[in-house]
Formats: structure tokens, C-alpha cells, sequence
């Protein structure tokens, strides 16, 4: 674990080493650091893990599909759309750089995480 700044940045880094020559890198990076923001990052770094084969197997991966603003779109109703159980909005407006409450354009692209 290091912590790092760099002009306005707080950068918190945590390497991993794997098998072989892998080493994995974890990166939080924030501009109004927060008292918990250490314990957090620790905490989810935590959760790495590997997986046998067979799990690994069964997981299916997710991917960003293209989708067109249809009449009538609201980010609110294309986030349903994202394959995630949670903070579909959120993850929706931070994928297409939108801002909340911006309106959308019939026939303009978006990213989808999808299935």
C-alpha cells in the first residue's frame, strides 16, 4: 500500500503480485480525500481473491453495448437498462459523461453495460 499527491489528486495504490510476472494494481484516486477513505480502499482491496477454474467458467462477462436515445429517453429510464443490481443511474451518467437532469437527444448514442 503507498499513498500519493500530485497537484490536487490524492492517489491511494495497492499492488498485488500474482502468479508469474502478474502484479495487480489497485488505484483510488480523489480530490476531496474523506477521514475514511483509507479504511475503504483497504477494505475492498481486501476483497481480491482468486477463483478455481470452474468458477471462473461460470462467470459470464459483462460489455458495453451501444443503444440510440429513442423519443421519449430519460437517462432515468435507459439506466433500467444496466446490468447492475444497483446505482444504475449513477453508473449510467458516469459512463456517457451525462450530467443528471440532462436532456437527451432522439437518435444520439449511449453506453449500456449489458449482459
Amino acid at each position: 500500500f503507498a499513498v500519493a499527491s500530485a497537484d490536487q489528486w490524492q492517489f491511494r495504490i495497492a499492488l498485488i503480485r500474482g502468479s508469474g510476472k502478474s502484479v495487480y494494481r489497485f488505484i483510488h484516486a480523489t480530490q476531496k480525500p474523506k477521514a475514511g477513505d483509507e479504511a475503504e480502499f483497504v477494505s475492498a482491496v481486501n476483497t481480491f481473491h482468486y477463483v478455481d477454474a470452474a468458477t471462473a467458467r461460470s462467470v459470464s462477462p459483462l460489455h458495453v453495448a451501444i443503444d440510440k436515445v429513442r423519443p421519449g429517453d430519460t437517462s432515468v429510464t435507459l439506466a433500467r437498462k444496466m446490468a447492475y443490481p444497483d446505482m444504475r443511474l449513477e453508473r449510467f451518467l458516469t459512463l456517457n459523461g451525462i450530467q443528471a437532469g440532462q436532456s437527451l437527444k432522439p437518435g444520439e448514442q449511449v453506453k449500456i453495460i449489458a449482459e
